[in-house]
């Protein structure tokens, strides 16, 4: 089964007789570039020559009344371009001009996208070539499990590795561990299936060590991240690994611009202009991906495997991770730093615990980069919006952050900050179940009812509640602290309840899945404060089911035919025959 990449890069070799294969280290770009280089030779009647160093190597050979396809692999090189000649850019779009006019001609070229994002950035005649350049990026999403499958049962075949090691693999499916992983990539699968790499561990653990592989993405980002791309590239990049994993482009830039002012103050590294824009376009498609929501443009890593190498970085970096917190302009960026790695935080907080702690201080209350997405009424993303973590949730994250460094002044802090909040509370303000949490928190360490700050708490909670939300907090409240309110107060949020219930806002809602959660919600605040919601649910579920049953009637009739079902089971069971042919050869 072929690589849907494949297909891609052959339409567009159809189309403009040139492709630009680009990808991410070790994703298969040489692999798709020698497959299709086979296809051309082997069944169209191609003639096909190498370029081992530059564009020179063709004068002697190039022949346009011939069919041949002209194959440069990683025509930028590896580091900083460094295959590039003289005058090559303009010399290789001048080609592309050629090829394309050409029906007997074909140029497959292979690059790192990132380093192509360079390119653009440095030279004119990629910044602004007289001609497309079609590019086929193979991406992670192309590797399906049959594509997996083949890959590995295909390297496996062919390896020189003793049969033990082969069979570790085999036994009890072992390999459904690497088909399965998220990291999936051919580079390893090939690193890990020669001897070479694979006898420095016994047989025995031999799966353990591929699967470790896998999890390390170290092998394949560490490079391009230390030698490949500038100062800003490394800069946006430490900031994205602590910002929300979906992040505004605006946002980004925020975040970037603060911590590199302030690098650039204490290393005095040059800086220009348009650092901002050549990180992301440097980075773009490779290291980070970024996308259109409605009219806002998301940032993120590329894949799990760019997050997971630079949150090791950070890991084994303190200066960075103490920097990050000093240069920081958004609340979660310190969210970001706490949790680290695998929620442990990063080790350079610990070795710069006061200062960090002093910092957070007088930042808890800062600006949010925190966003939801937002949905029309049918359910599909139109855009995201701000959504900023309550105060209650700050001042938890505080006390945390208090109580994991142990910090000598945690107690005057925390009444500092529980001090302001009260005043907010007593005007009824403020994110009643995120309060509920943090009295919990308080509450474990000795807040008694009648301190000013749970009196305050409690004035909010009991409070007029005007949404689902506020009903569940107070309903809560009641429950955890049934002496904190009296029988006048629980009888006038029950009459509250009843007329709030009555007139549901989501009567009317036109979403099934919405209306049972509204159920569920109501249906857990009445049995806390003793409300009989049977009628109010009821009505809310028959609602649901009328519109279910109104979709099913508009939708088309299910096909009867359970071949696709067929297809996909028999196309599992050949993956596992595949494997298990090669086990009964190995064993035989």
């Amino acid at each position: 089964m072929p690589n849907p990449s494949f297909r891609r890069a052959q339409k567009l070799l159809d189309k403009t007789h040139f492709c630009i294969v680009a990808g991410i280290p070790g994703i298969g770009k040489t692999t798709l570039a020698e497959v299709l280089l086979a296809d051309l030779v082997d069944r169209q009647g191609f003639t096909a020559f190498r370029v081992a160093h530059d564009l020179s190597e063709l004068r002697a050979v190039k022949n346009q009344r011939s069919k041949q396809v002209f194959y440069f692999d990683d025509f930028l090189g590896k580091t900083s371009l460094d295959k590039l000649q003289k005058n090559e850019d303009q010399r290789l779009i001048e080609l592309m001009e050629e090829v394309s006019a050409n029906p007997n001609w074909r140029f497959i070229l292979t690059t790192r996208e990132y380093i192509l994002n360079i390119a653009r950035n440095r030279y004119e005649a990629f910044a602004h070539p007289s001609i497309d350049l079609p590019m086929c990026v193979v991406d992670l999403n192309d590797y399906t499990r049959p594509v997996k499958a083949k890959i590995l049962y295909n390297h496996l075949y062919f390896s020189d590795l003793p049969t033990e090691y082969k069979l570790a693999l085999l036994e009890d499916r072992g390999y459904e561990k690497i088909l399965g992983h998220r990291n999936y990539n051919p580079r390893v699968i090939q690193y890990m299936t020669e001897l070479r790499h694979a006898r420095s561990v016994a047989p025995t653990v031999y799966l353990q060590e591929f699967v470790d592989s896998l999890e390390n993405p170290s092998r394949l980002w560490d490079h391009a991240y230390r030698k490949q791309i500038s100062e800003a590239s490394r800069h946006l990049l430490l900031v994205l690994t602590v910002l929300p994993d979906e992040t505004e482009l605006a946002n980004l830039e925020k975040a970037f611009r603060t911590f590199y002012e302030y690098r650039q103050k204490r290393f005095g590294f040059q800086t220009a202009p348009g650092d901002w824009q050549d990180a992301l376009k440097e980075l773009d498609g490779n290291f980070i991906a970024t996308r259109r929501i409605g009219k806002d443009i998301i940032v993120t890593f590329h894949n799990p495997s760019v997050k997971d190498f630079m949150e090791s970085f950070l890991a084994r970096s303190d200066v960075d991770a103490i920097d990050l917190f000093r240069g920081a302009h958004f609340y979660e960026q310190y969210e970001g730093l706490w949790n680290g790695r695998g929620e442990r935080r990063y080790p350079g907080i610990d070795a710069a615990s006061r200062d960090f702690v002093g910092i957070l201080a007088r930042n808890l209350w800062r600006e949010s980069a925190r966003t939801i997405r937002t949905v029309d009424r049918h359910g599909q993303t139109i855009g995201v919006s701000p959504h900023p973590p309550s105060l209650e949730v700050r001042a938890t994250f505080f006390i945390a952050v208090l109580d994991g460094l142990k910090s000598p002044d945690s107690e005057a802090l925390i009444d500092s900050v529980i001090g302001s909040l009260s005043r907010f509370w007593e005007t009824g303000e403020g994110d009643r179940e995120d309060l509920v949490r943090l009295l919990d928190v308080l509450g474990k360490r000795g807040l008694q009812p009648s301190d000013a700050p749970f009196v305050a708490a409690r004035a909010c909670l009991l409070s007029k509640p005007e949404t689902d939300e506020e009903f569940r907090a107070v309903a809560t409240f009641c429950e955890k602290y049934p002496s904190a309110v009296s029988d006048a107060e629980r009888e006038n949020l029950r009459r509250q309840f009843i007329d709030f219930v009555s007139d549901h806002p989501f009567n009317s809602h036109d979403d099934p899945d919405t209306l049972r959660s509204v159920v569920s919600d109501i249906e857990y605040v009445g049995q806390r404060l003793g409300v009989d919601t049977e009628k109010f649910a009821q009505a809310l579920l028959e609602r649901a089911d009328e519109l279910e049953n109104e979709r099913a009637e508009q939708e088309p009739p299910d096909d009867d035919d359970d071949g696709s079902w067929r297809q996909v089971a028999s196309l599992a069971d050949n993956i596992d025959g595949m494997f298990d042919g090669l086990r009964n050869d190995l064993m035989s």
